[in-house]
């Protein structure tokens, strides 16, 4: 990509703030191996999958009390979730069945993820029902990770 990926999401995301998160935070973190095929960026504005010249970006809507843990990363010039935040959104928007997101992280290395963390974001979840179903999807992505480490 000639575009730093940060700068796309931003554009892609403008005039709503992006930041990147699932995947390819992870991979921003060293934390997976595989080459994400498109950006995942989480925004407050418009989902859907933007075709830029230096990528494909999928901008996922996440609710305004769950927007947030990430930073600036100069390396992509745009904001970047931490790891933590990363596994979260994941969970989250697989649980609530938003575009084809499975919350199935292959090959990824979560030891000393600070679990912690995710549940401070599960804790911020008003509705029982959503925050059980990503409890739910927060349990199977940390089993998935538990039989890697054995």
């Amino acid at each position: 990509m000639a575009s730093k990926p940060g700068a796309l999401v931003t554009a892609a995301a403008d005039p709503y703030v992006a930041y990147l998160s699932g995947a390819s935070a992870l991979r921003l973190h060293e934390r997976i191996q595989q080459m994400p095929q498109s950006l995942f960026a989480v925004t407050l504005g418009r989902p859907g999958e933007v075709e830029m010249a230096g990528g494909r970006i999928a901008l996922h809507r996440i609710k305004p009390e769950l927007f947030g843990g990430y930073a600036y990363d100069p390396r992509v010039d745009g904001f970047v979730a931490s790891p933590e935040k990363a596994v979260f959104d994941l969970a989250y928007l697989a649980a609530m069945n938003r575009s084809r997101v499975s919350g199935s992280l292959p090959e990824t290395d979560l030891k000393g993820l600070r679990w912690s963390e995710v549940q401070k974001w599960l804790r911020r979840i008003p509705t029982p029902r959503v925050r059980a179903s990503v409890e739910q999807a927060l349990d199977r992505i940390r089993q998935q990770h538990a039989e890697v480490a054995d």
